[in-house]
Parts: C-alpha cells; structure tokens; sequence
C-alpha cells in the first residue's frame, strides 16, 4: 500500500491568504479610484504577491517596526517565530510624507493597474530605528 502524503502545514501553523474575490474583491476596486496611489517596485510587487497567496505566513502584511528590528537583531519575529529576512514596503521620504497613517492606500504596478490595498499603519525608517 502506498505511503500517504501529507500536506506540509505553513509557517506558524495558519495559511494568511489575503486575496480577495468576489463581492469584497469589486468593491476594494472602486475604493481605490478614490485612494492615494503608491507605484511598486518589482521588489515590493513580489512581496505583495507573497504575502495575498499565503506564501510568507504567518505575515498578514508588511512588517511594523517591533517585527522588523526583531527579525534584524534577532532572525525571529517578535511572537517568536523564525523569520530571518525583514518584508517591508520600502519607498523614499517624498512618498511616505505625502501617505497618510491610518488611510488605505491603492498599490499599482508599473503599468498602473490595481494590485492591492493596503491600510497604512506605521511609518519608520532605518535610520530611527537605530536612534531610538
């Protein structure tokens, strides 16, 4: 009798699948025609695919700065689990001035087309980082 395969679990025990479909997935499409727009880099759109289809659970989005100066200082993140490279959604000072924390921003790629929302909730750079 064959020996049964069993599927791998993912990182932290729970698959964070953020894409959305249907009804939800349409109407995140006509808040973005009234969002701030923030163009990806080919590093940052690769990470976005990441992190809707699951494959850097257990992240539920870019890192914060408590996730961030772990996963540098330590290679875990800050609930304790291994993580050893920082996923972060790196843009220049220009940009992040002009992002509101606490709003929803449009992600697009270079063509323009729609790839995500994301709902702003901290801005840091590397440089504070180390100050503080």
């Amino acid at each position: 009798m064959p020996k049964r395969i069993q599927a791998i679990q993912p990182h932290g025990g729970t698959l964070i699948e953020r894409t959305l479909r249907g009804v939800l997935r349409e109407a995140a499409i006509e808040r973005a025609a009234f969002l701030p727009r923030l163009t990806l880099s080919a590093v940052n759109l690769a990470d976005v695919e990441l992190l809707g289809n699951g494959a850097l659970s257990p992240l539920t989005g870019f890192m914060g700065p408590g996730d961030y100066r772990s996963v540098v200082d330590d290679m875990y993140l800050q609930n304790g689990l291994p993580w050893t490279i920082p996923i972060t959604l790196a843009v220049g000072a220009e940009q992040a001035a002009a992002l509101p924390i606490g709003q929803e921003i449009g992600l697009y790629d270079a063509n323009g087309g729609l790839i995500a929302l994301l709902e702003l909730t901290d801005k840091y750079t590397v440089d504070q980082e180390h100050e503080a």
